[in-house]
């Protein structure tokens, strides 16, 4: 929370993030006036109710972009099945937190993208803008997407000889995506009293502090560590791994687009000192990237060999029986308690860790999300849950 004048908190997430608990928190309000007792039940239901619809509607998202694909009827509704319930999206879904909007913002921004790119003209252009606004105000780094699309739009349309159709197309977007800036503003005004006033530190004290860690380093540990490896806690993404020669020969385009509007955000995010954001369940930076890669993974079904696309089934079967799996681990415990228990069992293993050189000052012996107290859950094979 941000400390505004009288020392009133206000919410140092974007505008949507908090949005999305606004229905949940009417309800409670109402349901809890007359009976203090009954609100410390609808409490947490209510807190968690916001990212589960979020969530949701991610998965119909996400199911339409397998539809627009090419993918049939019934190939969409199982893979959106696998995207519920054998990836993380469930766990975050059932969390308070807003990884489940920047999900589902981000599906639907990949899809819009690809839409107006295939059939540039009013209609993919004002949802394009949509998408766009929306994908920003559920975390403003998300802004970085916007260069690569552009970049991604222009050359296509250069290839195409179709400029003057994705100029519509895009001055049909900014109708819908310049009220996003304005929310922005207003937003930012509302907390800080100043419409440039994010909540964080300006851009050169964010890299002098925060933005420090090792590029190649954070990007490796998000993908490939024991602990934060984003395959272990979403196990049908090793399918995208497999489909990578797949996609280049038969839709580079696709790749590219991902390239061009994921790829700054997980470099910014490979910079980050706590780029495993702790106290969770995987890495959750890395949450929206796990609908667009499942996706572009599934367009290996359409294989026409018949013994690989039997092979490839077996290998979504598989995939999706220990993706179940993975996620009832994580749903069958809070997973701040299994941190706290082996926080307390690293001590006593292998010593308390030296600090001086973490760059938060020691709390009462712990530096949250430091690398000295967390790189056993990061690297270490008996600290995983």
């Amino acid at each position: 929370q941000l400390p505004i004048g009288n020392g009133t908190g206000y919410a140092s997430h974007p505008f949507l993030t908090s949005a999305i608990h606004i229905p949940a928190t009417a309800v409670r309000w109402a349901l809890a006036k007359t009976d203090p007792e009954l609100d410390r039940l609808l409490k947490p239901i209510a807190s968690h109710l916001g990212g589960i619809v979020v969530a949701t509607v991610g998965c119909l998202v996400f199911f339409r972009l397998l539809l627009h694909l090419g993918m049939s009827f019934l190939s969409a509704s199982l893979l959106t099945i696998v995207l519920a319930f054998a990836t993380s999206l469930p766990i975050y879904g059932r969390s308070p937190w807003t990884e489940t909007l920047q999900a589902t913002s981000f599906v639907g921004f990949y899809s819009a993208l690809l839409r107006v790119w295939r059939d540039p003209r009013r209609k993919t252009g004002l949802f394009f803008g949509l998408w766009a606004g929306m994908l920003v105000n559920s975390k403003y780094v998300f802004v970085l997407v916007l260069p690569g699309a552009l970049l991604f739009l222009g050359y296509e349309a250069w290839r195409s000889r179709t400029t003057r159709a994705f100029v519509r197309a895009g001055l049909w977007s900014m109708l819908t995506g310049v009220p996003f800036v304005g929310l922005i503003l207003w937003y930012n005004w509302a907390r800080t009293g100043a419409s440039t006033g994010t909540g964080y530190p300006q851009a050169a004290a964010l890299v002098d502090t925060v933005f420090r860690e090792n590029l190649l380093f954070g990007l490796w540990s998000q993908f490939f560590s024991l602990g934060k490896n984003i395959f272990f806690y979403n196990p049908p993404l090793v399918l995208a791994v497999v489909a990578l020669p797949y996609l280049s020969r038969r839709h580079a385009s696709y790749l590219w687009a991902i390239v061009l509007t994921a790829g700054p955000v997980i470099c910014l995010q490979g910079k980050f000192l706590y780029w495993s954001g702790d106290w969770c369940w995987g890495p959750r930076y890395l949450l929206f990237l796990v609908p667009p890669l499942l996706a572009l993974a599934s367009l290996q079904l359409k294989e026409r060999r018949r013994f690989k696309r039997r092979i490839l089934i077996a290998g979504w079967s598989m995939m999706f029986v220990i993706g179940v799996w993975v996620q009832l681990a994580g749903a069958s415990q809070y997973w701040d308690h299994f941190i706290r228990v082996s926080k307390e069992v690293q001590a006593q293993w292998l010593g308390n860790p030296n600090r001086s050189g973490a760059y938060v000052a020691d709390r009462h012996g712990q530096c949250d999300p430091c690398f000295e107290d967390y790189y056993a859950r990061t690297y270490i094979p008996a600290f995983q849950p």
